[in-house]
């Protein structure tokens, strides 16, 4: 009867001609093969490579990974923030408007009643403008302080609009 010592256990099984083993020394080969042809590119050939990773939207690499480009996504951000502020003063106009309107000795009772209730829903809507244009100036806050950890020079390129 055979043994079912630890070292019968640990021995490879055959399959199919090649053995488990074989198959996982070979893979740990390829992965450090792998490891050490990027190690030689990163060393004889450091701007050829880093060309190649900032075409592919790479800005720098640490040890746990790679930090993807965060100026496209500020850049958004910024275009955001002002859309935002030019919807603010389409809005401040046509409140001033209605006011206007409001004012006028031609207008009824029933009248002043519309433009009073669409005067209440603009201040709402305003007022949620206002929201969003201060969550995105914080966003683009945080978005600007990771770039300049990144890359200082690209974070001068980012304004952020002092709160109002």
């Amino acid at each position: 009867m055979p043994s079912t010592t630890r070292e019968s256990i640990s021995e490879p099984v055959a399959t199919g001609g090649h053995t488990i083993a074989n198959l996982k020394d070979l893979m740990g080969l390829v992965r450090e093969a792998t490891i050490a042809a990027l190690l030689l590119l990163f060393l004889f050939w450091p701007g050829t490579v880093k060309s190649i990773l900032a075409r592919a939207g790479v800005q720098s690499m640490d040890i746990g990974g790679l930090q993807l480009e965060l100026q496209q996504s500020a850049e958004q951000t910024q275009k955001a923030t002002s859309t935002v502020a030019d919807l603010q003063k389409q809005l401040n106009t046509v409140n001033a408007r209605l006011e206007q309107v409001s004012q006028s000795a031609a207008a009824t009772p029933e009248v002043k009643q519309q433009i009073a209730t669409l005067t209440q829903d603009l201040g709402k809507t305003q007022a949620q403008t206002k929201q969003v244009q201060n969550t995105l100036r914080d966003s683009l806050t945080a978005q600007k302080s990771l770039i300049e950890r990144v890359n200082p020079a690209m974070a001068a390129r980012i304004y952020v609009a002092p709160k109002e």
